[in-house]
């Protein structure tokens, strides 16, 4: 919850900076790229969850050997814990929540579109919009 909020204080700084400073593609590319979050979070399923829910009295380790087909060539080893191991395997990567519909999928594909327009109009300006973008970015990839 911290971190969420850190990275919002950070968000309205920059966006701030950007717009002090007359750098507008920046601050788009600021507000399109928390749109996008947005877009993705309403798009694909709500927060993050376990993929199995269900409750186990003991663990123990467990390893399987999974392959593409009977006739593989290339075989994984999956070791760990059963309920970790049990939840790779044994269930679908799907979100309990149904997801969107088209128009949601249209608008995360014009919001990605939108953010690369941003970043080649930036680097074709060559003013500071790209270092802070580029700056943005890398915050947003190592947390």
């Amino acid at each position: 919850m911290i971190l969420n909020r850190t990275g919002w204080v950070l968000w309205f700084a920059a966006l701030a900076i950007s717009l002090a400073n007359s750098l507008y593609t920046a601050a788009a590319y600021l507000i399109i790229v928390s749109l996008t979050g947005l877009a993705v979070k309403y798009a694909r399923g709500g927060p993050h969850q376990l993929l199995d829910n269900k409750p186990v009295n003991k663990q123990y380790n467990r390893a399987v050997v999974v392959t593409d087909s009977l006739n593989g060539s290339e075989w994984q080893l999956f070791h760990g814990a059963s309920i970790l191991v049990n939840a790779l395997l044994n269930k679908q990567l799907d979100r309990k929540r149904d997801p969107a519909g088209p128009h949601a999928t249209v608008m995360l594909r014009l919001l990605i579109g939108g953010q690369w327009g941003l970043v080649l109009l930036s680097c074709a300006s060559r003013d500071w919009s790209a270092v802070v973008g580029s700056l943005w970015l890398a915050f947003c990839t190592t947390l």
